[in-house]
């Protein structure tokens, strides 16, 4: 994968549990920036990819708590993995599950870079919030699998260290990494290269 695809595969996600808001240090390591959308953007969106309409029904269903635009952007058996909680699976469920957090915590998500390729997709998001009454803005990455033109799959990638137990991974919590050949932290040395 080419460093345009990764760049292009960040997602939608939301910061649970009282995340922190993190520092950016502004930099561009001297490359250019890849295609933008969502309304942060100076640039022109990227309107090319199927995929990408898709993910903005997703954030609009996100920013509404439209349980019925979730649906049609997710396959039947859908699942959401998280660092900070057990996965949420099925379409219907997992509509229910953003419909209630947006009841509760009135985000806001822009997408800020997106990358596409195959049948994945990454963007990098920044979402503001009410957490426990006070308004609250992060930023953090979600990588998408799609099958037939939907959402299969949403991996999310936020900061919830303040709200990790002691000696747990900072990881996704029921996340197949075995059964997908990551390294797990009893073997992590033999996967070093």
């Amino acid at each position: 994968m080419n460093s345009r695809s990764l760049a292009t595969l960040t997602a939608v996600s939301l910061c649970l549990h009282g995340c922190s808001p993190r520092a950016t240090d502004g930099g561009g390591g001297g490359q250019s920036a890849p295609p933008v959308l969502g309304a942060a953007s100076a640039q022109a969106p990227r309107e090319d990819h199927p995929y990408a309409e898709v993910l903005r029904q997703y954030i609009r269903g996100c920013n509404t708590g439209d349980e019925a635009l979730l649906m049609s952007t997710f396959t039947d058996d859908v699942v959401v993995y998280f660092i900070d909680q057990p996965p949420v699976k099925g379409k219907a469920t997992v509509a229910r599950f953003w419909s209630d957090y947006h009841k509760a915590m009135q985000p806001r998500w822009t997408i800020d870079h997106m990358l596409v390729e195959g049948d994945e997709a990454v963007f990098e998001w920044s979402v503001k919030g009410s957490v426990g009454g006070k308004e609250q803005f992060s930023r953090g990455v979600d990588w998408y699998v799609f099958r037939d033109g939907r959402i299969a799959e949403i991996r999310q990638y936020y900061d919830v260290r303040d709200s990790a137990p002691p000696g747990k991974p900072y990881e996704q919590r029921g996340f197949p990494y075995k059964e997908r050949g990551y390294p797990l932290p009893d073997d992590f040395d033999s996967h070093v290269r």
